[in-house]
């Protein structure tokens, strides 16, 4: 589920972040304006075309259970007539942004302004299947892998004398050495780099009870 670890006031900035993730991964750059007056978040840019994005995330749903988003915000405080303060709302429109990021808790949309407002202004709107064509896959961080699929930063660390024992034993009993990293979570690599330098060294020190060296 997406952003279920977060608290309420993290999941506006966490769609966001998912949303510069997405940006960056197409190819565009992204600008973040300065202070929090106009009506979307960030502007995407590519070969000279920029977009105004607003982002949102929701977690309410309908009666009929579709993720639910609200397109219209709570402004500023204005006084009436009646010198009354009251809160000032304003219902989004495509002139406000460019494009709608929505995050829910499965799922990522980015729906352009003209197709969200091709009726009019509107209060909300619900994510029924037909939303689904603007669904969009954020991709994860990368993680530099061996071709054995192990991430090397994971499992990159020094040897102790224990390993260094258990591999002798593991390889001494035909054991490959991707099958030597996967038992002992280590990179293949540095198993590989141990075995070729006891090599050149020409050391020969048999595995014997009690994980040491004799």
């Amino acid at each position: 589920m997406i952003g279920a670890n977060l608290k309420s006031k993290a999941f506006g900035d966490y769609a966001v972040s998912l949303c510069v993730t997405y940006l960056l991964s197409e190819g565009y750059q992204v600008l973040m304006p300065f202070g929090d007056r106009g009506h979307y978040d960030l502007v995407s840019e590519k070969d000279g075309s920029f977009q105004r994005i607003q982002s949102k995330y929701t977690t309410g749903t309908s009666d009929d259970g579709y993720f639910r988003v609200s397109l219209q915000v709570c402004g500023s405080y204005k006084k009436d007539e009646s010198n009354i303060a009251r809160t000032v709302v304003h219902k989004y429109s495509a002139n406000d942004f460019d494009a709608l990021w929505v995050v829910t808790p499965d799922s990522c949309y980015l729906v352009p302004s003209q197709v969200l407002f091709a009726n009019g202004s509107v209060g909300s709107i619900k994510f029924y299947p037909k939303w689904d064509i603007y669904k969009v896959v954020v991709p994860v961080p990368f993680q530099a892998q061996t071709d054995d699929g192990f991430d090397t930063r994971k499992y990159k660390r020094r040897l102790t004398v224990d390993d260094k024992a258990q591999i002798d034993k593991f390889i001494s009993e035909g054991i490959s050495q991707r099958e030597v990293a996967q038992i002992l979570e280590i990179n293949r690599g540095t198993v590989n780099t141990y075995l070729c330098r006891k090599r050149k060294a020409n050391v020969n020190t048999p595995y014997v009870s009690g994980n040491s060296f004799s």
